[in-house]
């Protein structure tokens, strides 16, 4: 796979995700496509140190990291499993100067030394924006956005909720069929949060 170009490895190794369940069904070029909108915001050009949430078979953060080399990812995934086809992957992609994985709960990394470094959170099959808010906004460092892919019918989130995670009023976009949302840290999120691993889905914030 090494002798391919790093399009054809990147389906390569989507397609062994697919296989093993890691990413879903449905053509990979529309997977590919869906990850290269949640670099909008940026006017299509990411940079800096950025957190993928939940990153399962490697999407959106493997696309994104071989388009824009100027960023530095921690993909988070709680399945040593994954986890370990995910290192895999990045092997194999040549990214290992500049992705790591990090096999742990997202709620254990938001309270790790990660906590207020990134630039960037993405999420994309992490769970519903609630949880993903929790687990995003302490992550990021003031003026950090933190993008998610949502569904159409997506309601407003809480003003009083993205205050005690610091963020500003989100914005929402479309690229294709693709629905996203990003919204701004603008302060530190309150120390509780993220809560303690299993909470923030047992008890969403909203």
């Amino acid at each position: 796979m090494s002798k391919l170009p790093k399009h054809e490895q990147l389906l390569a190794c989507l397609g062994d995700a697919q296989r093993t369940g890691s990413v879903g069904s449905g053509a990979l070029e529309d997977h590919l496509e869906q990850a290269a909108g949640y670099s909008a915001p940026f006017a299509g050009r990411l940079d800096g140190v950025c957190v993928d949430l939940g990153s399962g078979g490697g999407l959106p953060a493997l696309p994104l990291a071989l388009a824009h080399p100027a960023t530095s990812w921690t993909l988070v995934e709680a399945w040593e499993r994954r986890a370990a086809l995910l290192r895999r992957f990045v092997r194999l992609l040549e990214l290992g100067d500049r992705v790591a994985v990090e096999a742990a709960r997202a709620e254990a990394v938001g309270r790790s030394p990660m906590r207020g470094t990134a630039d960037v959170v993405t999420a994309r099959s992490f769970g519903p924006p609630a949880v993903a808010l929790e687990c995003a906004a302490p992550l990021l460092r003031p003026g950090g956005v933190v993008v998610l892919s949502v569904r159409d019918d997506e309601d407003p989130w809480p003003e009083s909720v993205l205050a005690e995670l610091g963020l500003a009023q989100p914005r929402d976009w479309y690229v294709g069929r693709y629905h996203y949302r990003a919204a701004t840290s603008i302060a530190a999120a309150a120390s509780r949060y993220p809560r303690r691993p299993g909470v923030p889905a047992k008890s969403p914030l909203f």
